[in-house]
Formats: structure tokens, sequence, C-alpha cells
């Protein structure tokens, strides 16, 4: 019994489960994929591991595809890179997660696979279907941690072994756009507005790092108390910024409604805000209800560009305001 998860059915997988299990083949695609069409009772495996109908799956060849009411079925190319799928137990396999965010790319405007390859990049998910917004977590805050699945120097290489079945400049520009180490949705929407290009309605910024680390200073002095130096080297920690132009000393914080309003939050959050600036960190906070402003945005987008010696391009043509709605609009925003 085999079985070969992909697209969509795969997306899903992926966030229901993330990356626990992951059992990389030493199988090329074309060998590993099935090649008989899959019965019904085959199919509920991938249900019973909480995937809803109808599948997308993979099979080895064209003579497998069969029309069947509970799955839609591809081919897979005999090109595709080693590595491309992954076996998940008990004759499961799944596209791997720079496979699917391939395989997706054709289907997705360019904001919403920015946001699954900042997803995937990331250290969050988001629901995988209705019942996964079930979770406690998922209702609390919309998403719920976990390790990244990939990240963008691994799509990039799968990319680059792809050869001709994908389509290269396009993707290699997309990639662009997305770093590693996303800790939200909302982080994520943030970097693509201020970094896609003009004709894409973004404000064209430097792309930054995400979660980036800000290393606390050690004491040096000899006649510190070890005892004392211990006890500072172990609550000694890194600071993290949302989005950081490390060259320009330049931070961005998102502010979210859920935790940053309660009193613990907000005595950490100056505490952080204050030992950066102490750095010479330059620190702008962003928050959700100025996410929500077109004028908003394009203030901070100005503030950014200013300490980034980068003179915004962008005219308020309603050419750019339309891309940039849609944009909004693509991103939920």
């Amino acid at each position: 019994m085999e079985l070969l998860i992909s697209h969509k059915s795969a997306l899903e997988y992926w966030r229901l489960h993330g990356a626990a299990g992951m059992n990389y083949t030493s199988k090329l695609c074309k060998g590993a994929a099935p090649r008989k069409a899959p019965v019904a009772s085959e199919l509920k495996l991938a249900e019973d591991r909480g995937l809803t109908l109808p599948l997308e799956l993979m099979v080895g060849e064209p003579a497998a595809v069969r029309r069947l009411q509970m799955a839609r079925m591809h081919v897979a190319s005999s090109t595709m890179p080693e590595g491309s799928i992954i076996s998940v137990g008990e004759g499961l396999y799944v596209a791997s997660p720079e496979l699917c965010f391939f395989q997706l790319a054709n289907r997705l405007p360019l904001a919403k696979l920015l946001r699954l390859g900042l997803e995937f990049c990331g250290t969050y998910t988001l629901p995988a279907n209705n019942a996964a917004q079930e979770d406690p977590e998922m209702k609390e805050k919309g998403f719920k941690n976990r390790p990244p699945l990939t990240s963008v120097e691994r799509l990039s290489s799968f990319l680059a072994r792809s050869g001709g079945t994908l389509n290269q400049r396009y993707l290699q520009s997309v990639l662009r756009y997305i770093a590693n180490g996303s800790a939200s949705p909302m982080e994520s929407r943030l970097l693509i507005v201020l970094a896609l290009p003009y004709r894409h309605g973004g404000y064209g910024l430097p792309l930054p790092e995400l979660d980036a680390p800000v290393k606390t200073g050690r004491p040096t002095k000899r006649s510190e108390n070890k005892k004392s130096l211990s006890k500072l080297n172990r609550d000694e920690k890194d600071y993290r910024c949302d989005l950081y132009w490390r060259n320009n000393k330049l931070a961005v914080e998102y502010d979210s409604d859920i935790y940053h309003l309660l009193p613990a939050q907000k005595t950490k959050d100056s505490k952080k805000k204050n030992y950066l600036l102490s750095k010479g960190i330059h620190v702008i906070s962003v928050t959700r209800l100025q996410m929500r402003s077109v004028l908003e945005v394009e203030s901070v987008a100005m503030q950014l560009s200013a300490c980034l010696g980068k003179q915004l391009r962008h005219k308020r043509s309603a050419k750019w305001l339309e891309k940039h709605m849609q944009l909004r609009r693509q991103l939920g925003i």
C-alpha cells in the first residue's frame, strides 16, 4: 500500500503534522511514486492522518491515473530532484515542503506564494483546515508555533536542481523576497508590503533579517565575583528583532493586540526597547491598527527609508494604489 500526497493535500499535511517524523527517501521521485491507482481503502489511511477528501495525489506513470471522487491525480516527473518525496510511515509518502511550495507556485498569486514561503521558512503554521482551527493555540493567536519546515537556502538548492521542470527565472525572483525566521503571519505580511517592488504594490525597501538576534555584551572585568559573573551569564539572553536591518542598526517591532497590551508584556517590551536603544539601534513599532491603515504603513515606510538612506520612488498614482490595495487583499490585511 502506497500513497503519495501532493500539492494542496501536502500543504495540509505539513500544516497539521509539521516536521515530526520526516524521513527523506533515497529514491528518485519516479521510483518512489506508486504505479497503481489508489483504492478507497487506501485513501482511508490519509484520512486517518486528518487530511480532507478529495486528496491530491501523485502517481508514477500516466497509466495509473484514474477518475476518482475522492482523489485528484498528477503524474510525477521523472526529472524531479532526489529528496522530493518524504516517507511518513505506513506506506504514506508526502511531497517535501520544497516540492510542495513549487507545486503551488502556479496556483497562487505572488503575495500569497510569498506568504506561504515565509510560513514554511518561519516558526509558525496557519490552520490546515476547519478542524485545526479548534486547537486552543490556533483559537487564541490564529496560528501555531513550530520549527521551520525548510529554509530559503533549501528552496534555492531544490530549484537549482530541478532543471527545466520549473520556471527558474520567475521562481528565483520570488525567493528574493523570502527570508528565514518569521515568527508570525503579521510579520510576514509586513515584510512583503515593505520589501516588494513598486510594480507589485510594495515600497521596495531592502529585505531585512527576521527574528534576528542582537547579542548582549558580556562583562569582562576580572574583578567580578565568579558567582555574580555566572549568574549574569545565566540571565543573559539575546534580544531578537522582528525585522532588522543590521548594517543600519534599524529594527521594526510588531506589537500584536494579543500579548502586547498586557502589563507584564508592556514591561518586557519596554526593557527590550531600552536595551536596543542603548546599543544605538533605532526601533520603530508597528501595531495591528497601523497595519490596517494605508497612510500609517506609508508613514512607517517613509521613516524606514530615511533611516536606510533610500528614497521611496513610489508615486501615489491610481495605478500604484490599485496594486497596493490588491496586495493588501491577497495578504488579508
